[in-house]
Parts: C-alpha cells; sequence; structure tokens
C-alpha cells in the first residue's frame, strides 16, 4: 500500500487568539478534556470566567492532536467550533471526506511507534508540529478511506452510547446501594 507525509493529507491551522477575544460560554478544550487512546472528547460546559491564556482556534471537523505526551494518543475531532490549549495542534483535511480515517490513523500503533522516535524532552514529552506533519502514514485508495472512516467514526457513535448505557447502569447501582442502606438503617 502506497504511503503519503500526513502533510499531504493536512494543513497546520495555526491561528490563534488572545483571552480578551474569546467569548464567555464559548467552547474551550484542553488536553484533560480528551481521553488517551479513545479519540473521545469529555466535554467542558464552556467557560464561565475569562481564560488566562493565548487558545488556538479550530472548526468543527478539524482534527485536535495533543502534541504533549504525544503516544497517549490524544486525537479528536470536534463537531462544534471552538477554541484549544497551544498543547493540541490543529489539523485540516485537504478533503473532509478523509477526516475520520485520518483520526483513525492518528492513534494507531503504526504512528504511534514513529512517533517514539521523533519525541524530544524527557520530563514533558513533546512532538513538534513539523515532525508530526513529516510522519508517514499509509494511504490506501479513496473509496477505502473513507469506508475506514465510517466504520471508525461509527465505532465512536457506538462507543459514545455504551457510555451513556454505562452511567445508566452506574447511577440505578447507586440508587439501589442508596435504598439498601436505607432500609437497614430502618431494621435497626
Amino acid at each position: 500500500m502506497r504511503s503519503i507525509s500526513l502533510g499531504e493529507a493536512v494543513e497546520r491551522v495555526a491561528s490563534s487568539v488572545t483571552p480578551d477575544r474569546i467569548p464567555l460560554n464559548s467552547l474551550v478544550l484542553g488536553l484533560e478534556d480528551i481521553v488517551p487512546h479513545l479519540g473521545i472528547l469529555n466535554l467542558p460546559a464552556g467557560i464561565s470566567e475569562p481564560v488566562g491564556s493565548t487558545k488556538n482556534v479550530f472548526s468543527a471537523g478539524d482534527i485536535l492532536f495533543g502534541k504533549l505526551r504525544p503516544t497517549q494518543r490524544k486525537v479528536v475531532v470536534p463537531d462544534l467550533d471552538g477554541y484549544c490549549t497551544s498543547e493540541l495542534i490543529v489539523l485540516r483535511p485537504f478533503e473532509s471526506h478523509d477526516t475520520w480515517f485520518l483520526w483513525s490513523a492518528l492513534r494507531s500503533d503504526s504512528i504511534s511507534n514513529q512517533i517514539h522516535g521523533k519525541i524530544v524532552g524527557a520530563s514533558l514529552p513533546r512532538i513538534s508540529p513539523k515532525q508530526l506533519l513529516s510522519l508517514d502514514i499509509p494511504w490506501p485508495s479513496q473509496d477505502e478511506r473513507i469506508e475506514i472512516g465510517r466504520k471508525s467514526k461509527g465505532l465512536l457513535s457506538l462507543r459514545a452510547k455504551m457510555d451513556l448505557v454505562i452511567a445508566d447502569i452506574n447511577e440505578a447501582d447507586h440508587a439501589l446501594q442508596a435504598s439498601l442502606i436505607q432500609i437497614r438503617e430502618g431494621a435497626e
């Protein structure tokens, strides 16, 4: 299979904004909002107080890649416009139909193995945007990329549904435990 550099499939979006230009209750993402290895967000409710530092600007459908500790595979595709820490590299695919394929590829073992050789910094390991864009990614046919992307997005959607079910189960379990405590206390 053919491979290309990531930089041949995406552009790095280097647009940033100062804190005074970020509207209150905007979507502002930090590295802590991305679940390692899973490629999903723990979405914050927005901001309730002014942001303290310059943030990168992203658009819905951009790919955000965590450059700090990059082997944690913090890679997400937000479905809303917003702002993010400068520790996230904003990537915009040249072809929108490649977004979910690239999301999947950037989370792969193959990319993680390449990243190991490009990390700098011992206490705060990171990858530079230039090094990230130089990574080799597999590049199947357009139809295959679309199909892989469709399946990847479908699995992510299924994961989100499973998380909701698990949350409901946990809530029911806590309610049951509280009921059992009340019954026991009433019997004493």
